[in-house]
């Protein structure tokens, strides 16, 4: 299991990404990947995605992954990611 939260990062200068007023973000569901990564044992294990967005009062919103989110956790080894879509109502991606 690994928690994620969306957010900002400052990345090394070789990476290139200083350019004026951008910052690189890591969505949740990436960040839950790399804090969960050291409990997947072997190159060929799979895993499961489930992603909540809370807003600031505690409503369930929208968390569906992005494309190239849910295309980075696929290549990674992701077999389903449940998100939530609203107050008692979710979302399944297979892959």
């Amino acid at each position: 299991m690994g928690a994620g939260v969306n957010g900002c990062f400052e990345p090394p200068k070789h990476w290139g990404y200083h350019r004026k007023g951008y910052r690189p973000k890591l969505h949740s569901e990436i960040r839950a990947f790399a804090n969960a990564r050291r409990r997947l044992v072997g190159k060929n294990s799979t895993f499961h995605i489930v992603n909540v967005r809370l807003d600031k009062d505690g409503a369930v919103k929208n968390s569906a992954p992005c494309p190239n989110c849910f295309e980075l956790l696929r290549e990674l080894g992701c077999e389903s990611f449940t998100y939530s879509i609203s107050e008692g109502n979710w979302g399944i991606k297979t892959t």
